[in-house]
């Protein structure tokens, strides 16, 4: 009994105390640097003076004008971000701080004034303020804001108003159905534990216009082939583009998915400036004003003339072949033979005209100019070169040396490797005359022809062709002189 009453005694002495050390536990408060003091952003870090050996700080948040509306925050340490707290912008309150020791709550101490600045309102960034926007693509930045959980962004246009929510302060346009050639007034707020602020300051965002031109690079320039593309400068959205070409009272019109345009499309005439201008569709049925003139110059009519190997020369043979210069879009070449008393005209749906077909007098150097005939309409004249025959002791030993490599057989073969092939083959050469030229000549299974050219087996028996090729078949037709090869080519 002594004993039980004697631990009854213990045990009140010791919560007596232990009651008596909570008492005197010490008690801290605000530095000075956070006492009393205005704080304008969120990610701002408060401290309490420290205590030794405490375990946990607890900071409370009275609202001054509000009694009991209190907010606690617990920490192991003496800081706290107040991004922790749901904290109201533009308010006061009183802030006191109490430690915990073993486990011991103390009281809290001498009571700080905190007054926050209405700092839930957020902005769009300055490099995206006052400028036109190149794309309705482009994405645009707020100001962050350490614990926003989401960022309210406000389009206004007259009476027009787009709100959006994003969870992050960057967001693309295209989550706004803006319209073209407009200018908007943006502004930002934000959501922070719950509590949405006030938008902040509005800035100017323009959209890109909806008009297009011809780019620059086609803009005042001269083309140099029927052949090539003219562009207009690229809208985002646009599912037309509208090219108009006018010269004089002329207008062409022609409407394309994209923004370029060929200029084999159109019925352009050759050495002419048209003024072009573009209108494009957008998606929604929109269709935009046309853009600003640009003017463009189609380049000149093909003009043609006989090719190096074969201008100003005297050749061995009347059943030489002569070439002219290859013209883009020809359907004719007309060849032009003019001596002292006679003019000889030869058209040829190709560039090139073996010399045995016409009557030409032996020893004489003819002028040669030729003109290129295209779906437009026939150029002029090319510059003239002279081609001499020979005189007539010349032909009649050509004739028999040609006689004689007859009844010697002159070997002339050709071989194709690989064949079929995917990206090239190549053409082997053997001839036993070297000194004539060989006529290589490929169509397609239509019957067009592809590709033609002159080999001089002097400087090279391997030719290279097909690496432009479509897949499908084609015929080589190889041509020395009085020799023919013929040979189907296939391209996988």
């Amino acid at each position: 009994m002594k004993h039980f009453t004697f631990l009854i005694g213990f045990f009140a002495l010791f919560v007596l105390e232990t009651r008596a050390q909570g008492v005197n536990l010490p008690t801290t408060q605000l530095n000075s640097a956070d006492c009393n003091s205005t704080v304008t952003v969120l990610s701002t870090i408060i401290k309490a003076n420290p205590v030794a050996g405490a375990t946990n700080y607890r900071f409370r948040f009275i609202k001054v004008g509000y009694g009991s509306d209190t907010l606690i925050a617990e920490r192991p340490f003496k800081s706290l971000p107040l991004y922790n707290l749901p904290l109201s912008g533009d308010q006061a309150y009183n802030v006191d701080v109490a430690v915990t020791i073993n486990g011991i709550a103390g009281d809290y101490g001498s009571v700080c004034v905190i007054a926050t600045e209405p700092f839930f309102a957020t902005k769009v960034e300055a490099i995206y303020c006052g400028i036109a926007l190149s794309s309705l693509t482009s994405s645009i930045k707020a100001d962050a804001v350490i614990g926003a959980t989401s960022y309210r962004f406000r389009f206004i246009n007259g009476i027009d108003t787009i709100i959006y929510d994003a969870p992050f302060r960057t967001v693309s346009l295209s989550n706004f159905a803006l319209d073209y050639d407009k200018i908007y007034s943006v502004d930002v707020t934000i959501l922070v534990n719950g509590i949405v602020g006030s938008f902040g300051l509005a800035c100017a965002i323009e959209t890109p216009s909806s008009t297009t031109q011809l780019s620059s690079s086609y803009c005042g320039s001269t083309g140099n082939s029927m052949f090539n593309n003219i562009k207009a400068d690229a809208v985002i959205g646009a599912t037309n583009y509208r090219f108009r070409l006018i010269n004089g009272v002329d207008t062409i019109i022609s409407d394309r998915p994209f923004r370029s345009l060929p200029l084999s499309q159109v019925a352009l005439a050759y050495i002419t400036t048209y003024d072009v201008d573009v209108q494009v569709s957008l998606t929604g049925g929109i269709t935009s004003d046309f853009g600003p003139v640009c003017q463009f110059t189609t380049p000149d009519f093909p003009i043609t003339q006989l090719a190096t190997p074969y201008c100003d020369v005297t050749v061995q043979t009347m059943s030489a072949q002569i070439f002219a210069v290859y013209a883009e879009n020809a359907t004719n070449y007309r060849f032009r033979f003019i001596d002292r008393t006679d003019t000889l005209i030869v058209d040829r749906p190709y560039r090139s005209l073996q010399l045995s077909i016409l009557n030409l007098n032996p020893g004489i150097t003819y002028d040669i100019d030729i003109q290129v005939t295209t779906a437009i309409g026939t150029g002029a004249y090319g510059t003239v070169c002279t081609v001499t025959t020979p005189v007539a002791s010349a032909m009649i030993l050509n004739y028999i040396q040609k006689d004689l490599a007859q009844e010697e057989g002159i070997e002339f073969s050709t071989t194709l490797s690989p064949n079929p092939f995917s990206d090239a083959t190549t053409l082997h050469i053997a001839s036993e005359d070297r000194s004539s030229p060989v006529s290589v000549s490929v169509y397609d299974g239509t019957g067009r022809l592809i590709e033609t050219r002159l080999v001089d087996l002097r400087q090279e028996t391997d030719v290279r062709i097909g690496t432009d090729y479509n897949p499908g078949f084609y015929q080589a037709i190889i041509i020395q002189d009085s020799n023919k090869k013929t040979a189907r080519i296939v391209k996988q």
